[in-house]
């Protein structure tokens, strides 16, 4: 079991393409259950903890910094307010998680929705893979779920 969960969270942390990454951005294109999905996945990875120092997660958004402004813009947007915001509150219970949001929002504010989402939720490559990964999601759930 810790075994198959070290293997998950390197595979959502990955370096250079991480399945968080494919995650956060699949958000706008998937229905509501699966954004649920995602936002567990999300959390459950904040709350890893690992023998080194600071937090995987926080680690995962500064080595991709294109993240978080795509889960606060979520807040423009009422079908992915609720799980982006929890994937939020998840990150600011870590310290340097909490300075890296606000970096984020002071840098690049939500005002009052006069802003547009699809700039900052259809800027993926044509090269991202599509979602649709759901037997993964469960998977993925399952491995990671509190015994």
């Amino acid at each position: 079991r810790a075994a198959d969960t070290q293997r998950i969270m390197q595979a959502l942390m990955d370096e250079k393409n991480p399945l968080l990454r494919r995650l956060v951005q699949s958000l706008p294109r998937i229905d509501f259950e699966a954004r649920k999905d995602v936002s567990v996945i999300f959390c459950r990875a904040a709350r890893h903890r690992t023998s080194a120092h600071g937090n995987p997660l926080v680690e995962c958004l500064l080595r991709h910094p294109e993240l978080l402004p795509k889960i606060t813009s979520g807040y423009e947007n009422p079908d992915l307010a609720l799980v982006c915001g929890q994937m939020l509150r998840e990150v600011i219970r870590h310290e340097e998680g909490a300075r890296l949001v606000f970096s984020v929002t002071v840098r690049n504010p939500t005002t009052d929705g006069s802003s547009s989402t699809s700039t900052s939720t259809s800027t993926s490559s044509p090269d991202d893979d599509e979602v649709t990964e759901a037997p993964v999601l469960q998977e993925l759930f399952r491995l990671l779920a509190c015994p």
